[in-house]
């Protein structure tokens, strides 16, 4: 007599092999120089992460700064604000594959943002910052921020808080967002040399 497996247990195991693999997957570390050349770069083949390793934590403090203001005559101040657009080279686009697809990255699509907000803020008839726009970017900041969840805690009452007096606040662990600028940098020049190449 034939021993056969219900399909019950077939579907249970098929579900228990496939949750395995995404936790593997989500607990493995990231080692993106190895596997950026596993992806095609076509459609939806290319990888959910920036092929750049793990980035070191590093610490930041938050505080009250007396850069990033909201005068609009006051020209440093626009140059700091200007600095987002130009900081890393390719307005926050980065090219992968053999073919150099553009992508965006999420936190440069967030500084993006940012600095559309600003405009609105400083120019509510600035076309770059149109009510749509600036509509879309407070939802992506909201779902994006919410996405990483950042878990510190901190101390106090914000709204009890006097910020003109206490201009320092909690010190975060974040991902070295220096060193994936200069890698994204590194990468746009790559780009460039290849556009000029092949162009």
């Amino acid at each position: 007599m034939k021993r056969t497996i219900p399909t019950t247990w077939v579907v249970v195991l098929l579900a228990l092999f496939n949750g395995i693999l995404v936790l593997r997957r989500l607990l493995r570390p990231w080692n993106g120089e190895k596997q950026e050349a596993a992806y095609s770069y076509i459609g939806m083949d290319y990888p959910p992460i920036y092929p750049m390793g793990e980035l070191d934590p590093v610490a930041m403090t938050l505080q009250e700064s007396v850069h990033f203001g909201f005068n609009a005559s006051d020209p440093i101040e626009a140059q700091e604000w200007d600095m987002i657009n130009a900081i890393p080279r390719g307005i926050g686009r980065t090219r992968l594959g053999p073919d150099h697809r553009a992508f965006v990255l999420t936190f440069l699509h967030q500084m993006h943002c940012v600095r559309r907000i600003q405009y609105a803020l400083l120019n509510r008839n600035d076309t770059m910052a149109s009510a749509g726009h600036v509509n879309h970017c407070l939802n992506y900041l909201r779902q994006t921020i919410l996405c990483e969840a950042a878990d510190s805690v901190e101390k106090g009452d914000f709204m009890e808080i006097d910020y003109e007096e206490e201009r320092v606040g909690e010190t975060l662990v974040c991902r070295d967002w220096e060193t994936a600028i200069s890698f994204f940098d590194e990468r746009y020049e790559d780009w460039v040399r290849w556009r000029n190449t092949w162009n």
